[in-house]
């Protein structure tokens, strides 16, 4: 299965779907090595992000998969996955949200992205786009808003909405799940057609305060 939480450093709260059920799971502490890896960030926001995504992470995999104490490592790229475990990880997060996948069926990549403004989007053509086409394509996933409270992470059930693929943004952020499901980063860029025809992509519409889009990318099955 294929689990898919949202969390926002914020207070802030997304519609439930009709048939939400509630997960509770006790917060864990960080392995030393991670609380150093968060702490060492200088920019103050950033580091509420990660700490944010990795609290996610870990209540994630205890709530639906039964880890209790996993051990994270990188690759060269910096790519994060666990040790002699067959479930895959991706995590992000933009502008005072995060995003964690957690599957079992494959290798996954996810961007969460904010709306990106229209002077902002011409820099980033000129910079870094590669033309490249997206097909939007279902993914059989759950999806859940996370809230911390005393020390609790509480899951509820979501149904974000499906996006058009034609939106900068949303195209932007299918791009950074493509490529940190190859476990790369821009210098990838390039290759976006190519893991696009490989790859399937479901891009959805999540509004909390204001506009994102969330993108997860799983390879095709050949």
């Amino acid at each position: 299965m294929i689990y898919t939480v949202i969390s926002t450093v914020e207070k802030n709260r997304i519609q439930q779907s009709r048939d939400c059920r509630i997960i509770r799971q006790p917060l864990n502490p960080f392995p030393d090595s991670l609380t150093e890896y968060i702490e060492n960030t200088k920019n103050e926001s950033l580091k509420q992000e990660r700490r944010l995504a990795y609290s996610i992470l870990f209540c994630s995999l205890k709530a639906f998969f039964g880890l209790d104490a996993p051990q994270l490592l990188r690759t060269e790229n910096g790519k994060p996955y666990l040790k002699n475990c067959n479930i895959s990880i991706s995590l992000s997060h933009s502008d005072g949200i995060a995003a964690v996948c957690i599957s079992d069926e494959g290798q996954i990549g996810i961007d969460i992205q904010s709306e990106i403004a229209p002077e902002k989007q011409e820099k980033l053509k000129k910079r870094f786009f590669t033309d490249y086409e997206v097909k939007n394509e279902r993914i059989t996933a759950e999806y859940y808003f996370c809230t911390f409270c005393d020390n609790e992470a509480i899951f509820d059930s979501i149904d974000p909405d499906i996006c058009d693929t034609d939106d900068f943004s949303s195209k932007w952020s299918a791009a950074e799940s493509l490529m940190k499901l190859n476990g790369g980063g821009f210098g990838d860029i390039a290759s976006l057609p190519h893991l696009a025809k490989k790859s399937k992509t479901d891009i959805r519409e999540i509004i909390i305060s204001k506009k994102y889009y969330l993108a997860i990318s799983i390879k095709q099955e050949e």
